[in-house]
């Protein structure tokens, strides 16, 4: 899949460009070796990846994305002259029944390429090479280094080296099929084959598919696959393997099911290959990088499936391995470089990195977003005349995202989202306050999430500032300050991100567009400055590289305070509502501040209150259920329920607020609409789905939970209890994400809480905790102490 993708983006790029094929076909693992599920994200690879399921789907050869599917299956024939077709619409000169021999080499260089088929042996000059055959043949043959195996490590409570194992590549798989026949068969164990006497005893054993059909995985452990003859012993190891597994299918059956009606029908025509050999290369991904989702000033593409490292020294289940889930994560073209060699670029599963790293970035979606990277850094060279070293980097970018590749991290947790649920402290005891309070949160397109919250002696004291935290793939920042006013206290941090949304609603939908991952949008952060309530003043700063450093503050236009607690919401014309409201000795009351200018000017709403209930509403929360139509809910005092009005007007007017059967404290409330995504309530054009994070009671500040509405906030069904136990958790921030909600809130006025949670945590369909383990294992699913997600 890595080579297809190269050729077709080198062909793109305007290179002349030979694709090599040892098969009858393309298509790499997901044709020759049975591996008819593409692992990985399908939605965000890139415009010809697309182009590719769009022509599937009209074959009847693609199943519909589900974003908590390990796989999306596929039919191997369909693909197999869906990828011919599109190399040789564009223009890729592809000779199939080709094997590589040699190399030669000058100066560093790949400068031919010898290689075999039925014309006998040929010869290709080459300016640019790339070595997509997953064991790293070229390298091999042009004598660059590379690693092959890596430390093995033993089922158990924790990942353990077992210093006997050595050096193992991962297991094989054998792929075959099973056919129902209608009737009885005749079981029979051919001489040589073995057997087994139940589950556990035997290899690791997949069996999917309904129907009259059975699709069967099976684990071959113990071989090289870069090793000729430990390569065909696999092969024949594989069959009298899978001869036995049959008969123990039609005999004893797995997991209770007996398939005595069942007869083999196909086997792959390759056995399935997990790792060959890996280059040395300029930089080297390691599992730590994959596990904190690291980031690259040369990143070219995005993994984002979870570490799959399988026992390579016991055929068994034996707890399967380890899939610990990552967060995305960038992939740097160094790491497709091979140390010592000028003009070779090694994308797929053979690029540098160590074997724990390799178990993620191997499947199929990974390997075309490589592949393309490699291809349109190939193409460019080629055709500019530039080496691999002269490249401008800035330039590569540009092309890539043209060619529909998304390089900002957020939108890839959608993928295997039940997984990545996350609790945790940004701080346990910091430095600069005693207490905190009135977090707000911003995600950004690179991933990272910056926090901020007003501390100091505790709320309303002189020395009280506003300080925040970011969020980055190496854990969060220590707190820093970020607005002072010496002798006068802040309140209320605002974040406002005006394309948070856009992060996520354009390029996800196949076709879609893509988001400028080079440039970090402005955040904007409001607050308030001034010893009490109502004298408060309202400051607005801006940060232009994702809240690393700020502008010096802003006073708001006189009259006017901003977004008082929660984020403003960017409408569909693109206009800006800042949800605020007054508080004075007399009266409580809400307005809606509009920018049409992005900020520049705004305009306040008339009073919107509650009648009978004159210091009856506070620090509303917004959101747009369709373009021009808006709605509020509002904090409330002395009523003892969550308020709400509406606008049909882009909220130039308000309706006379009416309460709503959700019970209020007089505390903050905020509310986010979803994003929507293929299978969700909401997404076929109908309303999005909200989450409403708040205390569910008429006093006290404990507990606290998210409600979801799938009706526009008639009625919230789905109910998730963040916090039970007595203390203070109060005055939640909340935000949509690609797989959910991120949200922040007061931890008993000591520290400030995060975390983020999938639709299904919402909902409790989720199969995961909420720290992204899945409910009853026996065994630790990480790599080390520290938890992951």
């Amino acid at each position: 899949m890595a080579g297809v993708y190269a050729a077709l983006a080198s062909a793109k790029a305007g290179a002349d460009t030979v694709l090599l094929e040892q098969h009858a076909f393309v298509g790499g693992q997901g044709t020759a070796g049975g591996v008819h599920t593409f692992c990985g994200e399908t939605r965000l690879v890139n415009d010809l990846w697309r182009e590719m399921l769009f022509r599937l789907r009209r074959l009847g050869g693609i199943a519909p994305y589900q974003p908590n599917r390990d796989g999306r299956a596929f039919d191997a024939e369909a693909l197999k002259f869906v990828l011919q077709e599109m190399l040789k619409e564009a223009g890729v000169r592809l000779l199939l029944h080709t094997h590589v021999v040699d190399v030669e080499t000058i100066d560093q260089r790949a400068a031919a390429i010898v290689f075999y088929n039925k014309s006998g042996i040929g010869r290709l000059e080459a300016n640019q090479v790339i070595d997509a055959t997953g064991d790293a043949d070229v390298v091999a043959r042009g004598g660059w280094p590379f690693f092959k195996g890596g430390p093995v490590f033993k089922p158990g409570e924790k990942p353990e080296l077992d210093k006997e194992a050595g050096h193992l590549q991962l297991p094989m798989s054998l792929y075959f099929t099973l056919v129902d026949t209608g009737a009885p068969v005749d079981p029979y164990l051919p001489e040589g084959c073995p057997q087994w006497e139940s589950d556990e005893d035997l290899p690791m054993t997949s069996i999917s598919g309904t129907g009259n059909l059975r699709v069967i995985k099976m684990k071959v452990v113990g071989h090289d696959a870069t090793d000729g003859q430990s390569l065909s012993d696999a092969e024949q190891a594989g069959r009298r393997q899978m001869m036995g597994l049959v008969y123990h299918l039609q005999t004893k059956g797995y997991h209770g099911t007996v398939y005595d009606r069942f007869k083999l029908a196909w086997v792959a025509p390759h056995i399935g290959v997990r790792e060959g050999r890996r280059i040395e290369p300029m930089y080297a991904l390691s599992a730590e990088d994959v596990l904190s989702g690291r980031h690259f000033d040369d990143a070219v593409a995005v993994g984002s499936y979870h570490i799959d490292y399988h026992w390579p020294a016991d055929v068994r289940r034996a707890g399967t391995g380890l899939t610990t889930q990552c967060p995305p994560y960038q992939i740097p073209l160094r790491a497709m470089r091979p140390v010592g060699s000028a003009n070779v670029l090694v994308p797929g599963r053979c690029m540098g990195g160590d074997q724990m790293a390799m178990s993620s970035y191997r499947v199929m979606g990974t390997c075309a977003q490589t592949g393309f990277a490699a291809g349109t850094a190939a193409g460019l060279a080629a055709t500019t005349g530039q080496s691999l070293d002269e490249l401008d980097h800035a330039e590569l970018r540009q092309r890539l995202r043209s060619g529909g590749v998304r390089l900002d991290l957020a939108p890839y947790t959608n993928y295997l989202r039940e997984r990545r649920a996350l609790r945790e402290l940004i701080f346990e005891q910091a430095e600069g306050f005693e207490e905190c309070h009135a977090s707000t949160l911003a995600l950004l397109p690179n991933g990272n999430v910056v926090a901020a919250w007003f501390g100091g002696t505790k709320e309303g004291a002189d020395d009280v500032a506003i300080w925040a935290a970011i969020r980055s793939s190496e854990g969060w920042s220590k707190p820093f300050e970020v607005a002072r006013h010496p002798g006068v206290p802040t309140w209320n941090p605002v974040l406002f991100l005006p394309d948070t949304r856009r992060l996520f609603a354009e390029g996800i939908e196949e076709g879609g567009q893509v988001f400028e991952d080079d440039a970090m949008p402005p955040l904007y952060l409001y607050y308030r400055v001034g010893p009490t309530i109502v004298s408060w003043t309202s400051f607005v700063m801006v940060s232009h590289d994702g809240g690393a450093t700020w502008s010096s503050p802003e006073p708001m236009p006189s009259g006017l305070l901003g977004p008082i607690k929660n984020k403003p919401i960017r409408l569909a014309d693109g206009t800006w509502l800042a949800p605020s409201s007054v508080e004075t000795e007399s009266e409580w009351y809400c307005r809606i501040e509009r920018s049409v200018d992005n900020g520049a000017t705004w305009t306040a709403s008339e009073k919107i209150s509650l009648p009978g209930h004159p210091k009856g509403l506070i620090q509303p929360t917004l959101w747009e259920s369709s373009p021009g139509h808006v709605h509020a809910l509002m904090r409330s005092r002395g009523v003892g329920r969550i308020c709400r009005t509406d606008s049909s007007d882009g909220g130039k007017t308000w309706c006379t607020p009416y309460e709503t059967d959700l019970p209020n404290n007089n505390s903050g409330i905020d509310v986010t609409t979803l994003v929507p995504s293929p299978g969700d309530p909401g997404h076929e054009g109908g309303t999005p789905a909200l989450a409403l994070v708040h205390n569910p009671v008429e006093t006290g500040r404990t507990p606290l939970v998210i409600s979801v509405s799938y009706d526009n906030g008639l009625t919230w069904p789905d109910q998730y209890t963040l916090e039970d136990s007595p203390g203070e958790y109060s005055y939640p921030a909340i935000v949509p994400t690609a797989d959910g909600v991120a949200f922040t809130y007061t931890d008993k006025r000591r520290s400030i809480h995060f975390g983020r949670l999938s639709l299904e945590h919402l909902r409790g369909a989720s199969r995961f905790n909420a720290l992204g383990h899945h409910e009853g294992r026996e065994w630790v699913d990480s790599l080390s102490e520290r938890p992951r997600v």
